[in-house]
């Protein structure tokens, strides 16, 4: 069963550390939260990281030396690829581009058809003229 007062199940609890209960009872609102332990804590973990850092760089730097590859090589090496990779995306991009205009066209031509397909005369029959056209070019193009 879950106690109903927060003072009590606190009171209850032991924290650890023996205290009065007077103690345990003022200390019952305050916040545990403390941001100096957070920053400090933040710290040591970025202090961490530099470190690991720069053992990585040393690391490097040693078997550049010893295999005699130049940094600036590897860098050139990079900026290639890293160009390559983004024509390839432009040249997919472009052609996709493309895709999308001819379907657009395609789509604005086949309206454009039906439309005059759609035309009545004024008895209300079906125009000809764009129907013998239709079939014409469909010859021509055979």
């Amino acid at each position: 069963m879950a106690p109903v007062n927060k003072r009590r199940a606190f009171l209850r609890r032991d924290s650890g550390a023996p205290r009065s209960a007077l103690e345990k009872f003022a200390q019952v609102g305050k916040s545990t939260y403390d941001p100096r332990l957070r920053r400090e804590k933040e710290r040591a973990l970025n202090a961490k990281t530099v470190n690991k850092y720069r053992k990585i760089q040393k690391r490097v730097q040693q078997e550049w030396e010893e295999t005699g590859v130049v940094p600036q090589r590897i860098a050139e090496k990079a900026q290639a690829e890293k160009e390559a990779a983004r024509q390839e995306i432009e040249a997919k991009r472009k052609a996709i581009e493309e895709h999308w205009a001819k379907v657009a066209a395609d789509k604005r031509r086949r309206a454009e058809e039906n439309r005059k397909m759609r035309k009545k005369n004024a008895r209300g029959q079906p125009l000809m003229k764009h129907r013998i056209e239709k079939i014409l070019s469909k010859i021509a193009v055979e």
